[in-house]
């Protein structure tokens, strides 16, 4: 089922997450750490250090790798927790920090980093979202919008966009082409956009007030013309073919 990019929606999420959370970026130090995790196979470790650098706030949770099976279709990962949204514990109480939950991820997600990176960042982005009882902390295109704004940009533009996957992780090979996440392509680049003009209005103190909602508009009619020239071109010119 082909996905519908609608920009206001995810405005509508990137500033409800911009109230509680402000972006910042992703340190050098956190990406080389990550990868030095993944060339050693350390799937516990690099959860460690996205959990680490997302102050996730969890003493404790299972992670557990499925097996992919023959088709990549379904969720990549999930996140299970004992608790229902209505009566979930906030963020920086005892019961949020020893929550436990159980973390599903399969096994075709691993042989990818930057989609792993994704992938257990989006998880933790639920408990997050939840502890700090967010509106649309039941929304996953919304719980999607977060890791952007722990600076995990580079590796969300490929996730949208198609990632090579591999049936096993620690035998790289049979590559595949998949493309990722709840949102589109046109949506995470708005986002990352998003997500940039931020971290710079963030610098402007007092201004940030005045210019805030007149800049976001801008940016979003600007997406909004791009995505409706792009399509038109596409629609001149068809691919001579499909797939990979």
């Amino acid at each position: 089922m082909e996905r519908i990019t609608n920009l206001a929606e995810i405005e509508q999420y990137l500033v409800s997450i911009s109230n509680i959370f402000k972006p910042k970026k992703l340190p050098k130090k956190v990406t080389e750490s990550i990868a030095e995790a993944y060339e050693k196979d350390n799937l516990h470790l690099i959860a460690k250090i996205v959990a680490s650098h997302m102050q996730v706030g969890l003493k404790k949770y299972v992670l557990k790798v499925v097996p992919s099976g023959k088709s990549f279709k379904g969720p990549l990962a999930t996140i299970a927790f004992r608790y229902c949204p209505d009566t979930f514990p906030r963020y920086d109480t005892r019961e949020y920090a020893w929550l436990n939950p159980l973390i599903r991820i399969r096994e075709h997600s691993l042989t990818n980093k930057d989609m792993l990176t994704v992938v257990l960042s989006h998880e933790f982005s639920h408990a997050l979202m939840y502890g700090y009882h967010n509106e649309f902390a039941e929304q996953e295109r919304a719980v999607d919008l977060l890791p952007l704004f722990f600076g995990f940009i580079k590796e969300y533009r490929y996730r949208s966009y198609g990632y090579l996957l591999k049936h096993s992780w620690k035998n790289r090979r049979a590559v595949y082409s998949a493309r990722a996440g709840y949102l589109t392509g046109e949506e995470v680049d708005y986002a990352i956009d998003f997500v940039i003009l931020e971290r710079f209005l963030q610098k402007l103190w007092i201004l940030k007030y005045f210019l805030q909602k007149p800049l976001r508009h801008l940016l979003r009619m600007y997406h909004e013309y791009t995505n409706v020239v792009v399509h038109e071109i596409d629609s001149q010119n068809p691919p001579i073919a499909e797939g990979f």
